[in-house]
């Protein structure tokens, strides 16, 4: 399970969301933490689909980063063998 800092709503309120998208990339779980409580049934439709726009986001540059620095790792093996 991954995990995302963000703010939402008007006051931007700072939560925690721990998130799991599946193989075919439809999030599979979610939960959204404020203050240490679970808010998820809380949240409105838009706040729940902007929340999972914001976890798939941090999820793709997550993977660009791993990429980024296999590439880098390979290169330097390459260049000390």
């Amino acid at each position: 399970m991954r995990t995302h800092e963000t703010t939402i709503g008007e006051n931007s309120a700072s939560v925690i969301c721990n998130y799991q998208f599946d193989d075919e990339g439809d999030l599979d779980v979610m939960q959204v933490m404020l203050a240490g409580v679970d808010i998820v049934d809380a949240l409105t439709l838009q706040q729940w689909a902007e929340l999972e726009d914001k976890c798939r986001a941090a999820a793709q540059a997550d993977y660009e980063d791993t990429r980024y620095d296999a590439r880098i790792d390979a290169y330097i093996e390459r260049m000390t063998a």
